[in-house]
């Protein structure tokens, strides 16, 4: 089975709660935008229209991120276990 995705580049963005529990309200939000994502078509029709409009709030199904020479590997490794917290 193939799922339908929505693929973004680095102008698109994802607000995720800060501290990785999704299912807390009330979390700051903290703005992401890896270099490559996709969503699963079916969670972003799931969104209002004006939801879609801006920074989704939903994690992304899958995300890449390059490493810049400017990037540290605890700054990725931090990123990293940011993103397994909100799974």
């Amino acid at each position: 089975m193939s799922a339908i995705t929505v693929v973004f580049d680095s102008s698109g963005g994802f607000n995720l709660p800060k501290g990785g529990d999704a299912s807390r309200a009330g979390l700051p939000l903290q703005a992401r935008s890896p270099d490559t994502s996709w969503v699963r078509l079916d969670r972003r029709q799931a969104l209002t229209s004006e939801q879609r409009r801006r920074f989704l709030a939903l994690c992304p199904d899958f995300v890449i991120k390059l490493r810049s020479e400017t990037d540290s590997i605890e700054k990725l490794q931090d990123m990293s276990a940011d993103a397994d917290q909100r799974e």
